[in-house]
């Protein structure tokens, strides 16, 4: 297997458009946009259509997107199912469509394993799962996108202990964090001495307020890449601030937009980024995708204001 190291910097949780029998051309627009700004792509059924039959969205949006993604950009995909069998089930499908592909590019599978599991002997079931594989895997820690109530779970979090733990399974490469930022630096703290295991922010506010020195993985992303390359290259120094006064002023502009972005879309993030989407023309989905509901004034005024992909325009 070839070592590859998940990036730093920007990775976009890429809109996926409706409809149950996607096609390449539905989100080639969107991979042509967001290209040459990020550093990885996240390919997220649960988060952007949660009620559909989840092995065979995940399985086919991997192949379309094996198809079309760039071979240099890391492709992360998420197979957490609704329990643990519909996990074990969308992890053995996706193996073996990755299966010889780790030679080639960085693929890496992400699961949320709280959603189906406990915090109690989580390095092991991974150690099971992953064994007699090439797979690299990135773990989520996201409260708030535990889809079921679990009453016999206690905790919504990673422990840091198990954390710990979890990095020293081999295939086990990184984490995506959307807790608080206490519970961030207490993963990174007892992450210190393991410099190639990444720990990405999962929210935008947390990395604008207190970036982590992995990167980003961003739902705006998907409207306004070149703003967010800008802002996190900034903040992991990964960029030549040659007329120094000028570009941190620039920073701190861009910054800002993004924060009151953020804060615009955070009720219904994923249908009103398909929505603005739709209506920049870089998704064509079938009509009624998209019902008149409450957030319909608030997304007009924003596609108003807004009406180039990937430019940003006076608060």
């Amino acid at each position: 297997m070839k070592n590859f190291s998940p990036p730093r910097g920007l990775i976009v949780n890429l809109a996926l458009p409706a409809g149950e029998e996607p096609v390449a051309g539905d989100f080639l627009r969107l991979i042509n946009m967001v290209s040459g700004k990020v550093s990885g792509i996240l390919i997220d059924p649960l988060y952007w259509a949660p009620t559909m039959e989840i092995l065979k969205y995940q399985c086919l949006f991997l192949e379309r997107c094996l198809e079309i993604i760039p071979p240099e950009l890391a492709l992360f995909i998420v197979m957490t199912g609704h329990n643990e069998d519909e996990t074990r089930e969308n992890f053995l499908c996706l193996n073996r469509k990755i299966k010889g592909l780790s030679e080639e590019r960085p693929i890496y599978l992400a699961d949320l394993p709280l959603a189906y599991h406990s915090n109690r002997g989580l390095p092991d079931y991974y150690r099971e799962l992953l064994s007699g594989t090439d797979v690299s895997l990135v773990i989520i820690n996201d409260p708030e996108g535990i889809f079921h109530p679990k009453h016999f779970f206690k905790r919504k979090n990673i422990i840091p202990s198990v954390l710990r733990k979890l990095a020293d399974v081999p295939n086990i490469r990184g984490l995506i964090n959307s807790s608080d930022l206490k519970r961030s630096l207490s993963y990174s703290w007892i992450m210190r001495d393991q410099m190639e295991f990444r720990i990405y922010d999962g929210k935008e506010s947390f990395f604008l307020e207190n970036p982590s020195k992995s990167g980003l993985v961003s739902i705006t992303a998907n409207l306004f890449p070149s703003s967010w390359r800008l802002v996190i290259d900034s903040s992991l120094g990964t960029e030549d601030l040659t007329c120094f006064p000028d570009q941190v002023k620039e920073r701190w502009y861009v910054g800002r937009f993004l924060q009151e972005i953020a804060r615009e879309i955070e009720a219904h993030a994923p249908i009103f980024i398909r929505y603005v989407l739709n209506y920049w023309g870089i998704f064509q989905d079938p009509p009624r995708s998209y019902p008149n509901n409450h957030f319909e004034t608030q997304a007009l005024h924003f596609v108003r204001n807004h009406p180039e992909p990937d430019k940003i325009h006076p608060l």
